[in-house]
């Protein structure tokens, strides 16, 4: 009697714990810094480090690659404070508080998404897509009734952590990805009601997207899902352009975008940057400047900028060529993952995602081990959800061995 109840009680725990990290990713896009950190400890973090992280979880979750190459890539980050100029002992521990929230979190991704067998991909997306979508909506109302003022070369914004346009355009394109593929999906997972909610919620997040004026998430966006429904959805390659058609006439004739705007902005300094932080990388090749050590700064015209608007030279500057190679490995074994998982299911949502995620980070990245921010959604999301296809697919091949054994 007394299992009986455990095991309802562990049930209905699992329950919440999976509601509470649906509800963490989903604070990402209302909630303040703060708050959202606040809420990952006590409702995810340590639930998950009293309650999951059992032996028996970790010798399953770690037959994982990608699990393992992260783990390597975040602690290279952390242990480049050694070598890091003007580094407190804090900051040190700061960076190694940040590793563990990054690692516990794609470790969270593979219990929800791997161990739990009750947990459906579609429901999971559609629940996160449904609630950023009122997110998009009331960022619509806010911006234009208390922050625009009349000027077409204004870009969208959202609450909390996506104050900046880059960033939220970032955040909302890629969950925007998994979203269209459901619609698209010959499985009848939902009712036909839930079919309209989701595609007027796609709609809502596209044109955000749009009015966040981010020529980078906007063209990673588009040239991610032309790649994927060309190789696993081609005959809905019609209708992908007729929604982004609509789509972006909608925007247009709303009166509230000015296409020449994207084109007005030039490369904004990218070149610049880029070459700039080549240089200064090429001063310390080997193991960079340490995470968060003193380097030389990037000078433009007038103004000097913080970090290199790429991922890799970011890196780079950060832990050397050894951070990059890294990193490189890491976004193999996620291509190679995902597109593993898209032969076996014909399912091109998670490499598309990758595709998204390596694609707008050329040309706006900063470090990737911080705390809960938008980079949690543009990186480390798409990185747990690689890493569930690989377990799955390797668990799948065991238990064919053993049947035909």
């Amino acid at each position: 009697m007394n299992i009986k109840i455990n095991e309802e009680i562990g049930h209905h725990f699992k329950k919440f714990f999976h509601f509470y990290f649906i509800f963490f990713i989903i604070g990402i896009f209302f909630l303040s810094t703060r708050s959202v950190r606040n809420f990952y400890y006590v409702f995810v973090f340590i639930p998950f480090l009293i309650f999951f992280l059992k032996k028996e979880n970790i010798k399953v979750l770690f037959d994982s690659k990608i699990l393992k190459i992260s783990i390597l890539y975040v602690l290279v980050l952390v242990f480049s404070a050694f070598w890091a100029e003007g580094l407190t002992s804090i900051e040190f521990f700061n960076h190694l508080r940040k590793s563990a929230l990054v690692i516990v979190f794609i470790l969270c991704c593979l219990q929800i998404l791997f161990l739990n067998k009750n947990v459906h991909l579609e429901k999971f997306f559609f629940i996160i897509i449904f609630f950023i979508s009122i997110c998009a909506i009331f960022s619509f109302i806010y911006f234009y009734l208390y922050l625009w003022n009349i000027d077409l070369n204004q870009r969208l914004i959202s609450f909390g952590l996506l104050n900046n346009p880059i960033t939220a355009g970032k955040a909302y394109a890629i969950l925007f990805i998994p979203g269209f593929f459901i619609l698209l999906s010959n499985k009848y997972v939902f009712f036909n009601k839930e079919k309209a909610i989701l595609l007027f919620s796609l709609i809502f997040i596209f044109c955000f997207v749009l009015l966040t004026k981010s020529r980078g998430p906007i063209f990673s966006l588009l040239m991610s899902l032309f790649i994927g429904i060309l190789i696993s959805r081609p005959k809905f390659i019609l209708f992908f352009f007729s929604f982004i058609i609509a789509s972006i006439s909608a925007v247009y004739f709303s009166g509230l975008f000015k296409f020449s705007s994207l084109m007005e902005r030039g490369f904004s300094y990218r070149f610049d940057i880029w070459s700039q932080s080549l240089e200064i990388f090429m001063e310390k090749p080997l193991l960079g400047y340490g995470l968060g050590g003193d380097r030389p700064e990037i000078v433009l015209d007038i103004f000097s900028v913080q970090h290199s608007h790429n991922i890799f030279l970011s890196n780079m500057l950060d832990a050397g060529l050894l951070g990059l190679f890294l990193l490189l490995s890491l976004f193999g074994l996620l291509f190679y993952w995902s597109l593993e998982y898209f032969k076996k299911t014909k399912n091109a949502t998670f490499f598309c995602m990758v595709l998204f995620s390596f694609l707008a980070n050329l040309v706006d990245g900063k470090s990737l081990l911080v705390s809960p921010d938008y980079q949690w959604i543009g990186f480390w999301l798409p990185v747990g959800l690689c890493a569930f296809c690989e377990l799955s697919l390797k668990h799948d091949k065991a238990a064919n061995v053993c049947e035909s054994a």
